[in-house]
């Protein structure tokens, strides 16, 4: 998680560029020109969103809060928000799901923040792909669309997105929730939160 970097010009050209200062020097016979360039700064800016509440998730939560500790460690400006299961039309901000956040509020950040999904990807098929599936649907809720459509809107503007699963990738094929697990695959990069794993993530999310 240390290599998470998201380096970018800062101000006005205040860092001496040091080989450039000794290649402008030596074609001046010598005469010392400096040559400052902007300063790189580490601009990371980081969105996460945790699966929280269901029983599938329960044998992870350690490994889940270890994780979000760690993020929190290195990421100065980190966003937190909540889902159950699944990301519908709206998160939440508080771990118990009370305080809701349209997703289009999420939609209309700087398309170059990093995105982090943590969950098992492991539910009904309904919940993801019909528009009436949510587990706590709602009839008011009957135009917001399927899960699926905003998990698409979610990757199509931030293509910096990583779903971290903390199911091992060796036994991602069988179980319970391994139809959608796999419909989520085709829409996120997916690594498991082996170490190999992490590794994996953080190269994806710190690629130009």
């Amino acid at each position: 998680l240390e290599t998470l970097k998201f380096l970018k010009k800062s101000g006005g050209p205040t860092e001496l560029d040091v080989p450039e200062t000794v290649y402008r020097s030596s074609r001046n016979g010598g005469e010392i020109e400096l040559i400052f360039k902007p300063e790189l700064r580490d601009r990371i800016q980081l969105v996460l969103f945790i699966d929280n509440g269901g029983s599938s998730m329960l044998p992870y939560v350690d490994l889940t809060l270890n994780l979000f500790r760690r993020l929190k460690e290195r990421i100065r400006t980190m966003d937190t928000y909540y889902f159950h299961n699944t990301i519908y039309d709206s998160v939440y901000s508080d771990a118990a799901r009370t305080r809701a956040v349209d997703l289009r509020k999420i939609l209309n950040k700087n398309a170059d923040t990093r995105i982090v999904i943590l969950g098992d990807a492991s539910m009904a098929p309904d919940e993801l792909v019909d528009r009436y599936g949510g587990i706590f649907y709602e009839p008011e809720h009957a135009g917001r669309g399927a899960s699926i459509g905003w998990l698409r809107m979610l990757r199509k503007r931030f293509r910096h997105s990583v779903w971290l699963n903390p199911i091992h990738r060796d036994i991602w094929a069988g179980g319970r929730g391994a139809w959608t697990l796999q419909k989520i695959r085709t829409i996120f990069y997916m690594e498991d939160l082996s170490l190999r794993g992490l590794k994996r993530a953080v190269q994806y999310l710190n690629r130009k």
